[in-house]
């Protein structure tokens, strides 16, 4: 575990009112995730373009 290359990497933060909006990247499988943090609880969903498909980073 330790040593180890990280799962999920930020790829983006923007603050608002109140708490912070990231998107994470799951480095193994490129699928992005949109994580909002706050003053309550936690959410994440995967974050989908504009055919409802999840966004996916491919790496050459």
């Amino acid at each position: 575990m330790f040593g180890q290359p990280k799962r999920f990497v930020e790829v983006h933060r923007e603050g608002y009112a109140g708490g912070d909006l990231r998107i994470l990247m799951d480095a193994e499988t490129g699928v992005h995730y949109l994580c909002v943090v706050g003053m309550g609880p936690m959410s994440i969903t995967p974050l989908l373009d504009d055919k409802g498909q999840p966004v996916i980073s491919r790496e050459e």
